[in-house]
């Protein structure tokens, strides 16, 4: 064999092993990132899950926060009115009975001045006169009672200090809420003290401190009537979402997270969480669009499905560099 053909034979072995090493080396790269792929989509998912909880729980906690604050916020206001009422009464009840009769109303208006309460009340058990700080004052009419009120007949059969279910108020046409106690001169029952509390003064901080891009503070009756809500216009009425988050409340159908589910006047999928006030059995609530949890999952795996793709890109090229510098032809 001449010097030409062992060079051409040569050159072509050394062509066909090269070959061969790139071909073997694009085999393993292939392999290797197969196996990144499934190794950053098992690690991806794994991270997803943990970063989907520890996001809701996050989330569940600040909303918790922002519930028990608009709870305290309605606590202190209705404690405020009931211990009104009780130094009041104290001041009535330690006089005798022709006192109530002929000074209440100089009495009442004098407390009035030096106290928050908007609205003082007390109805008389011998004749129904009623007198307050407001326009109502006088006789029982055809018209009015205030012994067929349920408030009055409540305090009297109870016999102690109650919170009345929720009212539109017929003194601003707000909704309202009053303290009511029957009074006792001597031993002797003589009527029912009152005072009315509305939501106007509490309302704004209730909502601020729930308010976020998702979600709001609102609060409804064990009836389902709006009382405080972002959308005003829902105050003071009865809706399906309230009506079953009253529901689903009682029957404790809540999430895994303590959530409820429920779906909202303009049709939006919400999470609520809610709180019930010891004092006045009112519930305190917060509701967190569906959409936030959404977005929330949805950054979480763009972010991680661009990190896995240049992982995977960037591993590829080293392998595949590192077999073709370190492979050597056959």
């Amino acid at each position: 064999m001449t010097k030409s053909n062992k060079s051409n034979t040569n050159y072509g072995n050394s062509k066909k092993s090269s070959f061969i090493s790139s071909s073997i080396a694009n085999k393993i790269t292939l392999s290797v990132a197969g196996i990144f792929i499934i190794i950053l989509t098992v690690l991806s998912y794994i991270n997803y899950k943990d970063s989907q909880i520890e996001a809701i729980n996050l989330v569940g906690n600040e909303r918790k926060r922002s519930v028990e604050g608009g709870k305290l916020i309605l606590e202190n206001k209705i404690n405020g009115l009931i211990s009104s009422i009780e130094h009041i009464s104290n001041i009535i009840e330690s006089n005798n009975q022709n006192y109530v009769n002929e000074n209440i109303e100089f009495l009442l208006s004098t407390i009035a001045k030096t106290s928050n309460l908007k609205l003082i009340y007390m109805a008389l058990d011998n004749n129904g006169m009623m007198y307050s700080t407001g326009d109502i004052k006088g006789l029982p009419t055809s018209n009015f009672d205030a012994r067929d009120r349920e408030w009055y007949k409540n305090a009297k059969n109870t016999n102690k200090l109650i919170i009345t279910e929720p009212y539109i108020s017929a003194a601003n046409n707000l909704v309202s809420i009053s303290a009511v106690k029957p009074i006792y001169i001597n031993g002797k029952f003589v009527g029912v003290l009152g005072a009315d509390m509305d939501f106007e003064d509490i309302e704004n901080t209730f909502l601020q401190i729930g308010n976020s891009k998702y979600g709001y503070n609102f609060l409804i009756d064990k009836k389902g009537m709006v009382l405080i809500h972002p959308n005003e216009q829902l105050i003071g009425k009865s809706f399906n979402f309230t009506k079953e988050i009253i529901q689903k409340i009682q029957n404790k159908d809540f999430d895994q997270y303590g959530r409820i589910a429920y779906t909202s006047q303009d049709g939006s999928n919400r999470f609520g969480r809610c709180s019930i006030s010891e004092s006045s059995g009112l519930f305190i609530c917060n509701g967190l669009d569906a959409k936030f949890f959404a977005d929330q999952t949805n950054s979480i795996i763009k972010k991680q499905s661009a990190f896995g793709i240049i992982s995977i890109i960037i591993s590829s090229l080293i392998v595949w560099f590192v077999i073709k510098l370190n492979f050597k032809p056959l």
